[in-house]
C-alpha cells in the first residue's frame, strides 16, 4: 500500500477531493501497479479526509482512463473516521 498524507488550506470537500485525485495521479505514475492500494489522507484543520482506492483505479485516472469523479466513484472516502455522505462528493 502506498501511504500519502498531505495538509491541505481548502476546507470545501469536493475541493479536498480534487486534490487527493491530483495526489494519487502523480503517484501512479510514478509507483504505478506495484502497490496493491492507494491510502491518501489530507488534514484541514482538525479534520481528516480518507480515500483508499486500488491501485488500478489510480493509474487509470493517471493514463487519463476515467475522469477524477470516477476515481473518487472506486474509492472508499471517508471523513474522520466516518464513510463520507456521496452528496459531499
Amino acid at each position: 500500500m502506498l501511504d500519502v498524507q498531505f495538509q491541505t488550506q481548502d476546507d470545501q470537500p469536493r475541493a479536498i477531493l480534487r486534490e487527493i485525485a491530483d495526489v494519487a495521479k502523480v503517484s501512479a505514475g510514478d509507483v504505478g501497479v506495484s502497490v496493491a492500494r492507494y491510502d491518501i489522507r489530507a488534514d484541514y484543520g482538525t479534520r481528516e479526509i480518507r480515500v483508499v482506492v486500488p491501485a488500478s483505479a489510480a493509474l487509470s485516472l493517471s493514463k487519463g482512463f476515467i475522469t477524477p469523479a470516477e476515481f473518487i466513484d472506486n474509492a472508499s472516502v471517508t471523513l474522520d473516521g466516518a464513510p463520507l455522505s456521496p452528496t459531499y462528493q
